[in-house]
């Protein structure tokens, strides 16, 4: 008996050590860890940037899309910046169209936006980009996801901020949120 007991106090030391305290658990989950987002005949997955807080609920429903990134940095908060990513029923694959849509809704509403190229894509969906913006007023990084044409959804993904520009680490949140989306599933089972 001695020494079936001896191995268990020994198993169980060892095995206390091997798990995680709190406080990595919540690093692991910012380091690297997927947000599952799902809703009316979708769900995808897609990373919480490092320094940058989710969310789903009531924030996400006053934007009218399906999660919203917020800096944790008081430098952003103060400029109005968040990441948005909703969620749209496909009419057809002319995605292109859509942001073209886009613009021109723009256009009609701030006649002095303009538009520059913006080099983001997703390695396995087209990706179509574009930043609007008027100088000193506002930024809007826009990029239309389509999955594929199996996928009855296109996503787009927003980067707003008052303004000014983005900074070098702001765009790297916002293009590792486009690079670590995965779209999952058009079949949602909810309990």
């Amino acid at each position: 008996m001695r020494p079936v007991l001896r191995t268990f106090v020994l198993l169980s030391i060892c095995s206390i050590a091997l798990v995680p305290s709190p406080a990595q658990w919540t690093a692991q989950k910012n380091q690297g860890d997927s947000l599952l987002v799902y809703g009316s005949g979708f769900s995808f997955s897609v990373k919480e940037p490092l320094g940058w807080d989710s969310d789903t609920g009531d924030l996400a429903r006053r934007y009218g899309v399906s999660v919203v990134f917020s800096p944790q940095q008081k430098a952003s908060r103060e400029y109005d910046v968040t990441i948005r990513i909703q969620a749209n029923r496909k009419a057809d694959e002319s995605t292109e169209k859509d942001l073209n849509a886009d613009m021109d809704g723009y256009k009609k509403e701030y006649p002095s936006v303009r538009f520059e190229e913006l080099p983001v894509a997703h390695a396995k969906y087209k990706t179509f980009a574009k930043l609007f913006f008027i100088p000193d007023k506002f930024y809007e990084y826009v990029v239309y996801v389509n999955p594929g044409k199996d996928v009855p959804m296109v996503f787009s993904f927003a980067f707003s901020k008052r303004s000014k520009r983005a900074s070098a680490e702001e765009l790297a949140a916002f293009t590792q949120v486009i690079r670590s989306f995965t779209f999952l599933t058009p079949n949602v089972i909810e309990k």
